[in-house]
């Protein structure tokens, strides 16, 4: 046998080696489903990893039986998420691992300090799910965190996942991580109370980095309508309840002039569930009816907006193509300009019911 071919055989042979020289396993990790973020007496951060315990998991849980959620929780007070990682992974023998990172809950005291520094410090964790949900909860993220108990679902991810993007509740509200790594000038995140079961009761409303204040929860039905974040949405009005869905998505048109001038179509079809006899007899009677109502709702919580200067609804992105460059969008300054806007929303309602 030549030289040439011996020395093939032998890095052939060598190369499976090399590849999985530094591999971690699957049993070597332990993956973490929600972090806690609550501010710290002594450092930065209290930050608690909650992990998912697979043997829990892989046994089943029998709710009848009263069993807990497949979760263990971990709690450190810490200056960065780094430290947090590098101080679980010296406490338990395998490597946390943030990978399958479902939600990252902020306790209320840590939302209204400056969230900038943890914007920064989530960026350079690499593993980080950037698809994972952000929430606020009144009281601490700890403790709301190790009330948690899913017996209804076996996968804590998929709890979690489901929990805040729920397509059959019009109060789901979903709000990612890399939503809130681009540094809006408002935002709005689903509020946990703290007394609650584990289920989203109002709207944190973010601005510069900061908790401003909690919207009410009936606002996430008029934000994800705005959003068109639903489907099959159950609305009120005085007469009655309708069902309603969006045939397509809003159309948002923007004038910047002196002070922007904002439009709102939308674009419904639906029908009337229950309520007075006129809403099943006169459709046009329950076509104003609603188109009515969703206009003076969403002109209300539009000017509620204007009034915190809280640009929610991300308008200034539908400014863009008024201004030629980036920077003549930067000198209109539309952060200062948003509480004198005007709105003019309109409603095209389509009833689908059949009399």
């Amino acid at each position: 046998m030549c030289k040439k071919t011996l020395c093939f055989i032998l890095i052939f042979l060598l190369l499976p080696c090399a590849g999985c020289y530094d591999a971690i396993e699957i049993d070597e990790l332990a993956y973490v489903v929600a972090v806690g973020i609550d501010k710290s007496e002594s450092n930065t951060f209290r930050i608690t990893f909650q992990y998912a315990v697979p043997l829990n998991i892989a046994s089943g849980i029998d709710g009848s039986k009263g069993e807990e959620a497949p979760l263990n929780s971990l709690t450190f007070d810490t200056d960065s998420l780094h430290l947090a990682l590098d101080t679980a992974n010296s406490k338990i023998a395998k490597i946390t691992d943030l990978s399958h990172l479902s939600v990252i809950l902020i306790g209320e005291e840590a939302a209204k300090s400056d969230l900038d520094y943890l914007r920064e410090d989530i960026k350079t964790v690499s593993d980080l799910r950037h698809d994972a949900c952000m929430a606020i909860c009144e009281g601490k993220a700890e403790e709301k965190l190790n009330s948690v108990s899913s017996p209804l679902e076996l996968s804590p991810t998929r709890f979690y996942t489901d929990f805040f993007a729920n397509p059959a509740s019009g109060y789901g509200l979903k709000q990612t991580v890399a939503v809130f790594l681009q540094k809006h000038h408002a935002l709005a995140l689903p509020f946990l109370q703290k007394n609650n079961p584990f289920e989203i009761s109002g709207m944190a409303v973010l601005k510069e980095d900061s908790l401003l204040k909690i919207y009410l929860k009936e606002d996430i039905l008029l934000y994800n309508l705005l959003k068109s974040t639903f489907s099959d949405l159950k609305y009120e009005t005085e007469n009655g309840v309708y069902r309603i869905d969006a045939r397509s998505k809003p159309q948002i048109t923007i004038r910047a002039e002196s002070n922007p001038v904002i439009s709102v179509s939308l674009d419904l079809t639906g029908e009337p569930l229950s309520g007075k006899d006129f809403l099943f007899s006169d459709n046009k009677r329950a076509v104003q009816d609603i188109t009515d109502t969703l206009k003076k709702d969403i002109s209300a919580f539009l000017e509620k907006t204007k009034k915190d200067n809280c640009d929610l609804m991300f308008f200034e992105q539908y400014a863009r193509p008024c201004f030629a460059t980036e920077k003549k969008l930067k000198q209109y300054k539309w952060s200062l300009k948003y509480p004198f806007s005007a709105f003019s929303v309109h409603i095209n309602f389509r009833n689908t019911k059949t009399n």
